[in-house]
């Protein structure tokens, strides 16, 4: 395979499913968080951004083939952790989330 076609590849077929997980590991974990019954006593939506981007971190192997997976793993955590930290601090802006729980 040459190079060209690789990054077409990684463009075209790795990348988009990568940011996809980056978006929607702080979505769903956002969803689980917001019901107070499922947070404990030190729970800190402070931290929600850094969590978000860690659970995204661990987890996007799985939406990937062994050999996509062997092939592009630095580059699918990248991008799936980069999209994940913009999203999560979206999500605490946008809900306003940090200001209401703080009352």
């Amino acid at each position: 395979m040459s190079s060209d076609s690789d990054t077409r590849a990684f463009l075209n077929k790795i990348l988009p499913r990568a940011q996809q997980v980056g978006y929607a590991v702080p979505s769903d974990f956002f969803i689980t968080m917001i019901n107070p019954e499922n947070r404990g006593p030190n729970w800190d939506w402070n931290n929600f951004v850094k969590r978000a981007v860690r659970m995204t971190e661990v987890t996007c192997w799985q939406s990937f083939t062994d050999p996509e997976w062997k092939k592009w793993e630095a580059k699918i955590k990248e991008a799936a952790m980069s999209t994940a930290k913009i999203h999560a601090e979206s999500i605490l802006r946008d809900s306003g989330v940090l200001e209401w729980c703080q009352k």
